[in-house]
């Protein structure tokens, strides 16, 4: 080990980086009021532009900003500079109908 190497590891230490946040704020912050009344629009912030209202919708529609609750179901609306919310609740399962045998449908030729 060279000389001064184990001062240098002495100066540093190992932890976990602070989290991010948005400029902003964080969305998780702002959406959780809507866990508790779900089915309600809510208008959720006001930005500086309409294109900028857009583009926020769009990264929270993609998902691609942290939201409460993730794999719920949400609407994100941006009207003019503001941007809304709804809170739909959990997805349900999308089951596929099933056909009755009795009830197919066939075709027949003309006579």
């Amino acid at each position: 080990m060279k000389r001064g190497q184990n001062e240098e590891l002495a100066k540093i230490e190992e932890r976990d980086p602070p989290p991010r946040h948005h400029h902003a704020g964080s969305w998780v912050r702002s959406l959780e009021p809507l866990l508790q009344a779900p089915g309600r629009w809510f208008m959720i912030r006001a930005c500086n532009t309409p294109e900028q209202a857009s583009d926020a919708q769009s990264n929270l529609t993609s998902r691609k900003v942290n939201i409460p609750q993730p794999d719920h179901d949400w609407t994100f609306a941006a009207r003019g500079t503001e941007l809304f919310a709804i809170y739909h609740g959990k997805k349900r399962a999308y089951v596929e109908p099933i056909q009755s045998a009795g009830r197919a449908k066939s075709r027949r030729k003309a006579s």
